[in-house]
């Protein structure tokens, strides 16, 4: 356990320092406090130490410092050989054995043919379904005549995926290239109604719905009474007034957040004297011999701090650490 110093230890400490400083050695300007043994001999060996040229010495200055830190490690002192100059063109070169380009030669006619490219003008035929050959005027003008895009297409049927063509189902019928889709008929207690056609609202039908019968219906009218303690209904404005004036339900504690919050019970003088039943999660007893609160866990009591002494440092410790 940590110790603290009193003011005894303290007064202990202060002597030691002081005894201690009696034997130092005051400071002398332009002096240091080890023995100074920088003699003659070895002022000599001193000058003896020149400035690095290339007559010698040993010591580098700044700028020979500078100069070598920019200098790549293996470098050399290289100088790129010259050779003739060309203009720009189409040239047969010659490269020695460091890569340089050492001559150049102007590439003739006889070069080219030399390397199979024929001499003289290469005339071609217009194509046809058997040969290659250049694109006839025809050829060209139907080309022309082709939208960009355009295939050879077939209609394909219709699916869930593919737009095609599709067969006029079951109920419809085509009148000049026209579906034309019956009306709807209404159900009636015994029979279902079919689909089809919506019948047309008339003015002033806005509020009304269409009805399984076919037919456009004012909706009943349904009224509720205010909700009572004894039976279910619309809000009340007293009731929406109380209920605003709570807060969100987060900022209300709920049952299980304050269970175990601690009550103070009591006090008692010893440890023995806690109860030990009919006790609840969260009480706290004051038990005068220890000084401390104790607090009940569910199952057992449960001391809320410790018991701890600081001792201070004694003489004796602080004379070894002079020693």
């Amino acid at each position: 356990m940590s110790k603290y110093l009193d003011l005894t230890g303290l007064e202990r400490f202060l002597g030691k320092i002081t005894a201690l400083l009696t034997g130092k050695v005051d400071k002398v300007e332009g002096k240091g406090l080890s023995t100074n043994d920088y003699d003659n001999t070895a002022k000599a060996l001193v000058e003896k130490l020149g400035t690095a040229d290339a007559a010698g010495g040993t010591l580098m200055t700044s700028e020979q410092a500078s100069k070598l830190s920019g200098i790549e490690a293996g470098a050399n002192n290289y100088t790129h050989p010259g050779y003739t100059e060309h203009a720009s063109g189409l040239y047969k070169v010659t490269v020695d054995d460091k890569g340089h380009v050492s001559a150049a030669v102007t590439v003739t006619k006889t070069d080219i043919t030399d390397l199979g490219i024929p001499a003289s003008d290469t005339t071609y035929n217009a194509a046809t379904t058997e040969a290659d050959g250049l694109m006839s005027a025809s050829d060209k003008s139907k080309l022309e005549g082709i939208a960009s895009g355009a295939n050879n297409y077939s209609l394909p049927a219709a699916t869930a995926d593919d737009l095609g063509g599709v067969k006029i189902g079951s109920g419809l019928s085509v009148t000049e290239g026209r579906i034309a889709v019956p009306g709807m008929t209404g159900a009636t207690q015994s029979t279902g109604g079919t689909a089809g056609l919506v019948p047309a609202s008339a003015a002033g039908d806005n509020g009304r719905f269409l009805r399984a019968d076919g037919t456009w219906a004012e909706p009943d009218n349904t009224e509720y009474e205010a909700a009572t303690q004894a039976s279910a209904g619309l809000m009340s404005a007293a009731d929406k007034t109380k209920l605003d004036g709570f807060g969100s339900a987060d900022t209300y504690a709920l049952k299980s957040d304050i269970t175990n919050v601690y009550r103070y019970k009591g006090s008692v003088a010893a440890v023995a004297d806690l109860p030990a039943s009919g006790n609840t999660a969260g009480d706290v007893y004051d038990v005068q011999e220890r000084g401390i609160n104790y607090a009940w866990t569910g199952s057992a009591w449960d001391a809320l701090g410790e018991l701890f002494a600081v001792d201070s440092i004694t003489n004796a410790e602080i004379d070894s650490l002079f020693e």
